[in-house]
């Protein structure tokens, strides 16, 4: 994609988030408003881009908080003249949960599944790991291989049928033997 092209699709882009931002803060004109946008990786970085033309074009008071995994290296790149870091940083380090496979790997390091466990349990300047929130470690294993083998998770099991993975009515997921159903007539 050359550089007009992708300019014009950018504000594109940007006329319709910022088109939806304004209907939204229309509708809930007379409540306290407070805008998330989120990303992960090149997500992030759009997102970002994002948020910037919020605030230049209209809405004020940005506040911008990312999440660093402690072995992450993606965030070290790129090397670019100029380039900076913007917001508050929240550090996690995944390799502090008990869950996962030890150290882990550069997937895992930078896995989105992977880095929402680590918010989900990292203890802040209390150090440690604890899960807080709610939320299956299973998971992690949904496109990478980063839980402790002993939970019984497949590897990358959000496929076709899950490879078994069934998702209780408590929203966590368990792996399920079907063999009842090839059975049926």
């Amino acid at each position: 994609m050359d550089e007009a092209c992708f300019d014009e699709h950018r504000a594109r882009g940007d006329a319709e988030v910022l088109a939806e931002v304004s209907r939204l803060v229309e509708q809930y004109k007379d409540e306290e408003i407070s805008i998330t946008i989120t990303g992960h990786s090149l997500g992030a970085a759009i997102a970002t881009l994002s948020a910037v033309d919020i605030v230049a074009k209209r809405y004020q008071n940005l506040r911008v908080l990312r999440v660093r995994n402690a072995l992450d290296i993606v965030p070290n790149y790129p090397f670019l003249v100029g380039y900076s870091e913007v917001g508050e940083e929240l550090g996690i380090d995944t390799r502090k949960s008990s869950y996962l496979k030890s150290p882990g790997s550069v997937a895992s390091w930078h896995n989105l599944e992977g880095h929402l466990h680590g918010v989900a349990g990292t203890q802040g300047s209390k150090g440690g790991f604890k899960l807080e929130v709610k939320r299956d470690i299973a998971l992690v294993n949904t496109s990478n291989d980063a839980l402790k083998d002993e939970y019984l998770v497949p590897v990358s099991w959000r496929c076709e049928k899950d490879k078994g993975m069934v998702q209780m009515d408590d929203g966590s997921w368990q792996l399920m033997d079907h063999e009842e159903e090839d059975f049926d007539s």
